[in-house]
């Protein structure tokens, strides 16, 4: 049993291989390597298949890993020993799991083509290096200071398409022969007196029988 600073997770770790030699051979270097449970089938999943790579390589990691970012670091060490062991057979690493408490499926329940147990076994784990956090305190920033300058808009007139200065008098009203929508005041709410006099307007909508004759065509 794991102590309280240790984690007893495993990490299922899958290899696709071209072919069953060298999934066997993978498995073999698996083994050697210190997995405790590592077999070999078939390709199933549609990914691996369609590169040609026939054969999956399955190897569980029991661990234990300590707790905490230095477990993780610990195993993913491992996993990239595991990846580089791939790669020298001609096979690569194609994802994995991590879990614990008997969440994983069991390679001996599966019960693979090939399967090599080896009991109490677990892969070396590589020195991490620990670097402890540095002690929290202020950190003496100067302030960015930016010197405000007065906008420039003299040039403004001389591009095309761009408007004048909006008049500061009273609103305009719509010309004759333009869309006849609500005008804004500059400083009050809408004014929603000037609507088209037309039976499918909210004002005309309590007159629409007597105004029927007047939008329909002709």
């Amino acid at each position: 049993m794991p102590g309280c600073d240790e984690t007893a997770h495993t990490r299922i770790h899958r290899f696709a291989a071209r072919d069953e030699d060298a999934a066997l051979a993978l498995v073999g270097a698996l083994v050697a390597f210190g997995f405790a449970e590592v077999g070999a089938r078939p390709a199933t999943r549609p990914g691996p298949r369609d590169g040609g790579m026939l054969w999956e390589v399955i190897a569980v990691d029991l661990g234990p890993y300590p707790r905490g970012m230095l477990g993780v670091r610990q195993s993913d060490a491992v996993e990239r020993q595991a990846r580089a062991i791939a790669r020298a057979h001609g096979s690569f690493w194609c994802g994995g799991m991590t879990g614990g408490g008997g969440r994983l499926p069991s390679l001996q329940r599966s019960a693979p083509p090939v399967l090599q147990l080896n009991p109490g076994a677990r892969p070396a784990v590589p020195p991490v290096p620990v670097i402890p956090a540095p002690p929290l305190g202020d950190m003496a920033l100067a302030p960015d200071r930016a010197p405000i300058r007065p906008a420039r808009l003299e040039g403004l007139a001389a591009i095309p398409g761009i408007a004048s200065p909006t008049p500061t008098g009273p609103p305009a009203t719509s010309p004759p022969g333009s869309p006849r929508w609500p005008v804004r005041a500059a400083n009050g709410p809408s004014r929603s007196a000037i609507w088209p006099t037309c039976c499918c307007t909210r004002e005309a909508s309590t007159r629409r029988p007597a105004l029927r004759s007047q939008c329909s065509p002709g």
